[in-house]
């Protein structure tokens, strides 16, 4: 895979979105390009399709484990977005928060105030 990230020029004018976890909690993922769609970097990417998500995980899950690897390239084939959450997540939460968000849904795409 190519060490070039997919992030916009501008990361923080890219589209957010409102993810409600499986528990209630929100997370704000950030939508990245699916045409240009690198796994590179820390943190969690979501494949999506509609209001679901079909995969999340990090660019070591898909090094380490034969399993999520596959997961992940089934997902891709059929993904309409790529989400990606900034948030920290501490490794002994890291499961948990995959488990939440996986069994979660999109809440809605948020708007900045002040953004033009």
């Amino acid at each position: 895979m190519s060490a070039v990230t997919a992030w916009p020029q501008n990361p923080v004018s890219a589209p957010l979105v409102n993810w409600c976890g499986h528990s209630g909690r929100y997370y704000t993922l950030r939508c990245d390009d699916l045409e240009n769609f690198h796994l590179t970097g820390d943190g969690l990417f979501v494949l999506g399709a509609g209001n679901i998500a079909l995969w999340v995980g990090t660019a070591a899950d898909v090094i380490e484990s034969s399993e999520r690897r596959t997961a992940f390239k089934a997902a891709l084939k059929i993904c309409s977005s790529v989400m990606h959450y900034d948030g920290s997540v501490e490794d002994a939460d890291r499961l948990a928060t995959v488990w939440d968000i996986e069994n979660g849904q999109r809440s809605g795409q948020l708007r900045l105030v002040g953004a033009g």
